[in-house]
C-alpha cells in the first residue's frame, strides 16, 4: 500500500475562519483562528485562537482536521480507554462519535459539510481493518472496493458525496466516490490513487500514479486528469474550491516540493522564504484564500495564509496564541508532530490514515 502525503478537503463557502491543530506530539493543542471581514493576507489583518479541549479522563491529545462555515469541527481526541476517537466539536466539550458497529479501536474524521455530515474512517475487529464512514447522527460504514479489506474517507461536500480511498483486489488502494453508491476512480495509468478533497459541483482532487515511481494530481469531473507538475515527477492535490482552483504540492524541475494553485494552470506559489525550501497548499476557500505551511529554515515549517499575490506567515497575524511561538514550535513535516494551518481546511495524511 503507497504513501502519500496528506489530506485535504475543501470546505464550501468558507470566508473568516481558518483553523489552527495540533497532534499527539503536541501535547494535543487544538483550535481555529478566525477571521472578521474579507479574507486579505496582510499588515491589517489578525487572527484569534481558540483552544478546543480534549476528551474528558483521555490523555491531552487531540487535532483538529475540518471545519465548515458554522464553525463546527472534526477531527481526534484520546479516550479515557486509550485510543484515539472521531469527534465533533459545536462550541462546547468535544462530542465523541464513537466507532462503526463492530469497532472496539479507534475512528478519525475528517471532514465535515455545512449540514454537519462528517466523513471518516473506523478501526474494527481488533484494529485488523478500517472502513470509511459517513455519520448525519448515526455511523454509516461506506464499505470498500470489489475485492478490498479496507477504505478510507476524506472529504464530504454539499451533496453529502464522500471521497477517500479503497483498496481493490490488487492490493492498491483506488480514488473513490460515494454519494450512495462507491465507485473507483482509478489511475492515471499505474497502480494506486487516493481522493482528498471534493467541491460543491462534485469535482475530485488527489493524487494517482502514473507509472512506477512517480505520481500526480489529478481533478476528475467524471474523467481523472493529469494536472501534471511545476517541472519534477510528483505532485498532489489536497483540496478544490467551488470555483474549480484546486491546491496542493509539486515537485518543481530543481527537486523541491512547491505549493500549487491551479485553474487551469498550474502556478507556483512560492514559500516564505528561499525556492531551495518547500511548502505545501492544504487548503482553498470559495474567496480563493489558501493556506499550508512552508519551509524558513532548516527543520523548520511555519504555517502560511496566501491571499492575494501574496504568502504571509500566519505566526505574524495570529493573536492570543497560548505559549511562545507556537506556530514556530510546532510546525513539522510529520503526521506525529503536526500544527497545520487548515480550514478550509486539512489535515496532512499519508497512504495509510493516522490512527
Amino acid at each position: 500500500m503507497r504513501v502519500m502525503s496528506t489530506k485535504f478537503n475543501s470546505t464550501p463557502g468558507l470566508r473568516s475562519r481558518l483553523m489552527l491543530f495540533g497532534a499527539a506530539a503536541t501535547a494535543g493543542v487544538v483550535g481555529s483562528l478566525s477571521l472578521a471581514g474579507a479574507p486579505v493576507a496582510s499588515a491589517s489583518v489578525s487572527y484569534d485562537f481558540t483552544a478546543l479541549g480534549f476528551f474528558p479522563g483521555g490523555q491531552p491529545n487531540s487535532s483538529a482536521n475540518g471545519i465548515n462555515d458554522s464553525g463546527e469541527v472534526v477531527g481526534w481526541a484520546s479516550t479515557a480507554a486509550g485510543p484515539i476517537q472521531a469527534f465533533i466539536y459545536t462550541g462546547g466539550p468535544l462530542h465523541d462519535l464513537g466507532t462503526l458497529a463492530g469497532g472496539s479501536y479507534s475512528s478519525n474524521s475528517y471532514g465535515i459539510n455545512n449540514s454537519g455530515m462528517v466523513a471518516g474512517s473506523s478501526v474494527i475487529s481488533g484494529g485488523s481493518y478500517y472502513y470509511a464512514f459517513s455519520d448525519n447522527g448515526t455511523m454509516a460504514d461506506l464499505g470498500t472496493l470489489p475485492g478490498g479489506s479496507n477504505s478510507f474517507g476524506a472529504a464530504i461536500n454539499a451533496s453529502g458525496t464522500v471521497v477517500g480511498q479503497a483498496e481493490v483486489s490488487t492490493g492498491y488502494e483506488h480514488a473513490f466516490s460515494d454519494g450512495g453508491t462507491m465507485t473507483d476512480l482509478g489511475t492515471l495509468g499505474g497502480s494506486g490513487s487516493a481522493a482528498f478533497g471534493i467541491n460543491t459541483s462534485g469535482t475530485v482532487v488527489g493524487w494517482a500514479d502514473t507509472l512506477p515511481g512517480a505520481f500526480h494530481a489529478f481533478s476528475d469531473s467524471g474523467t481523472m486528469a493529469d494536472l501534471g507538475t511545476l517541472g519534477g515527477s510528483y505532485s498532489i492535490a489536497y483540496g478544490i474550491n467551488d470555483s474549480g482552483t484546486a491546491v496542493g504540492w509539486a515537485e518543481t524541475s530543481s527537486g523541491y516540493e512547491h505549493a500549487f494553485s491551479d485553474n487551469g494552470t498550474m502556478k507556483d506559489l512560492g514559500t516564505l522564504s528561499l525556492a531551495s525550501y518547500s511548502s505545501v497548499a492544504n487548503g482553498i476557500n470559495n474567496s480563493g484564500t489558501i493556506v499550508g505551511y512552508s519551509g524558513i529554515s532548516p527543520g523548520v515549517n511555519h504555517a502560511f495564509v496566501y491571499a492575494n499575490g501574496v504568502m504571509s506567515d500566519l505566526n505574524n497575524l495570529t493573536v492570543n496564541l497560548p505559549g511562545t511561538g507556537l506556530w514556530k514550535r510546532q510546525m513539522a513535516s510529520t503526521r506525529t508532530a503536526t500544527l497545520w494551518a487548515g480550514a478550509i481546511m486539512t489535515t496532512h495524511l499519508t497512504r495509510k490514515p493516522f490512527f
